[in-house]
């Protein structure tokens, strides 16, 4: 299957523009798209997860953008956009001293990193973003 790149620029930290509560953090991962020659800008994957929870380990709700699906594995996004949000928050990547088992919360914080990775691709994005 042919290859297009995930190109990771920002996340949104614990937002209650995006839904964030004191029982739940929700975090927007925002990311372009490129296939081959076309660049599909302004996407976002939400990140929810429990505020108790332990930010290395515990389970992550991911949402795919509706103009990509049937376009990239729902699986192969969660899975980059988790270890995207998590590497943002922990050493060695992150620029953030905080070692395993720290509780924080820091709420909307923005973080810019960029990050690539390659997703297969099925099937071309439908018009209109998330």
């Amino acid at each position: 299957m042919p290859k297009a790149l995930l190109i990771f620029n920002t996340i949104i930290q614990d937002s209650q523009e995006f839904g964030s509560s004191n029982q739940h953090m929700i975090s927007r991962v925002f990311f372009d798209l490129r296939i081959g020659a076309d660049l599909h800008t302004g996407l976002a994957a939400d990140v929810k997860q429990r505020v108790d929870d332990d930010h290395e380990h515990a389970p992550l709700d991911v949402s795919m953008p509706q103009s990509l699906a049937g376009s990239i594995s729902y699986e192969d996004l969660r899975d980059l956009v988790e270890r995207y949000y998590r590497d943002s928050f922990t050493p060695p990547t992150s620029a953030y001293g905080y070692g395993p088992g720290t509780r924080i919360r820091m709420m909307h914080n923005i973080v810019n990193r960029r990050s690539v990775e390659e997703i297969e691709f099925l099937d071309g994005p439908k018009k209109g973003g998330r």
